[in-house]
């Protein structure tokens, strides 16, 4: 038999839109419950890890005031500076552009963003993956529990979205992603066009590593993600 519980607001996902979602909500009175249906927020990492500084977002969204509230993070996330994007056309000319930013560690940004919400007075539950989402219900396994509002920040198959009778993106997109040990450039490169068909490659430097991955439309690609990938790594 499952808790009973009640919120005002029950937030389905504890990444950076759930938990930024459950911090205000909590700092404006709410009570507010949120699910994590992995067992530790953040892990395992699903993330290029690299952050826009604040500076970079203020111009993208010049009417916006609090960017610095929101995405603000103790140096010790910020693993190391870039200020330079370099992008790759489909027929592999070289394109520098200057844009500053930072990479991070992704699960503990996650973690970071989830304790702000908990300090607030956000409730975090871990392990509870939501099966079932009704007009003011959300359960899982162990519990059962009534809410005002239901937020869904769980991802591209939200469990949420569907109850809601939301549609799906038609075209999911695949990505195939590791870490390669060494000392990098302090540069972030894209790759657009034959090297990943309907998506792009990236190679994201950290402190001793960078993150390799590449990502596809299978509308466009004519094998696998994995093949594209390993292509991709034979060529750098």
């Amino acid at each position: 038999m499952g808790k009973d519980l009640s919120y005002d607001i029950v937030v389905v996902g504890a990444g950076p839109a759930g938990s930024t979602t459950a911090r205000f909500a909590a700092e404006a009175g709410a009570s507010v419950l949120v699910l994590e249906k992995r067992a530790q927020v953040g892990v395992p990492v699903r993330c290029g890890e690299f952050m826009p500084s604040i500076g970079e977002m203020e111009s993208m969204f010049p009417g916006f005031e609090g960017m610095a509230d929101l995405f603000e993070v103790p140096s010790d996330l910020v693993s190391l500076k870039l200020e330079t994007t370099r992008i790759y056309s489909p027929k592999m000319t070289r394109y520098d552009l200057p844009f500053d930013g930072y990479t991070t560690d992704r699960d503990r940004l996650d973690q970071f963003f989830a304790s702000q919400a908990v300090k607030a007075g956000a409730e975090l539950m871990t392990g509870q993956k939501v099966i079932g989402v009704e007009q003011g219900m959300v359960r899982t396994e162990d519990l059962t529990v009534k809410a005002k509002v239901i937020v869904g920040a769980d991802g591209p198959m939200s469990v949420v979205a569907k109850a809601a009778g939301l549609p799906r993106s038609k075209d999911l997109c695949p990505a195939v992603t590791t870490q390669i040990k060494g000392d990098f450039e302090p540069v972030c490169e894209m790759y657009f066009g034959t090297v990943a068909p309907g998506g792009y490659a990236w190679i994201i430097p950290k402190k001793g590593v960078a993150n390799v991955g590449l990502g596809v439309s299978s509308k466009f690609a004519k094998g696998t993600v994995v093949d594209y990938f390993d292509k991709f790594i034979k060529m750098k």
